[in-house]
């Protein structure tokens, strides 16, 4: 339905810090796990996976700053 497109979309919006904001320590979370140095929640993986394949990875992390930059 329209309804759970939306919370897709707004689910995965990059905020992995839960701050409420999409910025550069968002990047830096998904860049320290795809590199495995931290773990992330489920959660997390949902909001971190901007690029919407099934894992947050570093094409993530570049969506993410991306956004933070205001380029999406």
């Amino acid at each position: 339905s329209r309804r759970q497109r939306q919370m897709c979309i707004r689910d995965s919006d990059g905020d992995i810090n839960g701050d409420g904001n999409t910025n550069t320590a968002d990047a830096v979370f998904a860049m320290r796990y795809a590199l495995g140095l931290i773990e992330l929640t489920e959660t997390q993986l949902i909001h971190g996976d901007v690029n919407e394949d099934g894992v947050v990875n570093i094409a993530d992390a570049i969506g993410i700053m991306r956004i933070a930059m205001g380029l999406n």
